[in-house]
Formats: C-alpha cells, sequence, structure tokens
C-alpha cells in the first residue's frame, strides 16, 4: 500500500470519528484537542514542507488516526482542514497536477456514497497551479458531508487540503480564507528520476 493511499485512508477514519458525534458535540472536544490559541502560523514539523497562516477561530486540531501533517478546526463551526504533502521525489519526473488530482481525489471519495459532485475548476494557491474539487458524500450511510479538495503542484511537492463540515456548517469562502493562508516553505527542489527504456536484445542487462 502506497504512503499517499495509507495516509488517505487513516484521515478517512478520522473524519469518521469526528462527523460520527455531530450531534453529540460535547464528545468532539476531546477528540479535538486545541494545541494554540485561534489563528496564528502553524507549520508541519519535521516535514519542513509547509506553513500556514490561520485566520481568526481557527486552531490546531489532532484529527484522530490521522497523519495529516497540518490539521486545523474551527470547532464552533464543526468545520475541518488537512494538509497532506508528498515530495517531489517520491515521483517520477512526468508525474503532473492532474495525475496527482485524479488519484487523491478518488481516495477521498472513496470514504462514502456520493450525493453530488461538481466539474473540478482550476485554480492558484500561493501562486501555484491547482485543482479544486467540491462535492457531498454520505458517510457511515447516515451522515451528509460536504467537501472542499484542492490538490496543488508545489515546488517542493504535491499538497492536498482537505475541508469538510457537515452540509448545514459547509462555507466554501471560509474554507477558502484557510487556503489563503498556505505557503510552501523555501527549498530546493527535489529530484525526480525518469523511467529508463528497456534495454536492447542481447546487453547485459538481460535476465537469463
Amino acid at each position: 500500500m502506497s504512503r499517499m493511499l495509507l495516509e488517505q485512508l487513516l484521515l478517512v477514519f478520522g473524519m469518521l470519528a469526528l462527523l460520527a458525534v455531530t450531534f453529540y458535540w460535547s464528545r468532539v472536544v476531546g477528540l479535538a484537542t486545541v494545541l494554540q490559541r485561534t489563528g496564528g502560523r502553524l507549520r508541519d514539523g519535521e516535514a519542513g514542507l509547509v506553513e500556514m497562516q490561520l485566520p481568526a477561530g481557527w486552531k490546531a486540531t489532532i484529527i484522530p488516526e490521522s497523519t495529516a501533517t497540518i490539521q486545523v478546526s474551527d470547532r464552533l463551526r464543526r468545520r475541518f482542514v488537512a494538509v497532506i504533502s508528498d515530495s517531489r521525489a517520491d515521483f517520477t519526473s512526468d508525474f503532473d497536477l492532474v495525475q496527482f488530482h485524479q488519484i487523491t481525489l478518488s481516495n477521498v471519495l472513496r470514504a462514502g456514497d456520493i450525493l453530488e459532485i461538481a466539474e473540478t475548476t482550476a485554480s492558484k494557491v500561493a501562486g501555484f497551479e491547482a485543482l479544486q474539487s467540491e462535492f457531498v458524500l454520505v458517510l457511515g450511510k447516515r451522515i451528509v458531508t460536504k467537501y472542499l479538495h484542492t490538490a496543488i503542484a508545489g515546488n517542493r511537492a504535491f499538497h492536498q487540503v482537505i475541508a469538510w463540515s457537515g452540509e448545514s456548517t459547509y462555507d466554501r469562502s471560509q474554507f477558502q480564507r484557510v487556503l489563503d493562508g498556505f505557503r510552501e516553505q523555501p527549498g530546493p527542489r527535489p529530484m525526480s528520476r525518469s523511467v529508463l527504456p528497456p534495454p536492447p536484445a542481447g546487453s547485459n542487462y538481460d535476465v537469463h
């Protein structure tokens, strides 16, 4: 199982854990542990790839079972955002934003039953090319959840920003405010490998 898929599966489990208690909000405080005051700058620790300037009302959070490097919430409105970054060194040189978006979006869509999905739109996040998809899923056969999935082709990594909430509290403009604070930390662009052509017949690389 690839690292990207494993991280997304863990994130999905976290989503289910949070949204399963939508009607028992007092329990969410225990699941979404507040790490700092609202607003302020947040970095992804040892990964050193991303930082976010959080708007007022948003706090760093722990999403159960998730390995996303940045996890934030507006817990009063039950809105959540997670950032997963994958270094360009983990992909071949011909891997692009369209492929990254297709793979990561399809993984998130597996979390539930699709009620609605809008056409993907092109955008810019922190000056980088991005693709955004908005959709509604039913999680656990009962919980209606609306998402904004953003795939970003950074200089050092491919990033996905997954934002979600219950449909009644969904507000795309508020999620865009969080995205506006996204920054890729400066650093050298990792070297990506290219697939070599097969060796010619009769070469020393033949398998006997």
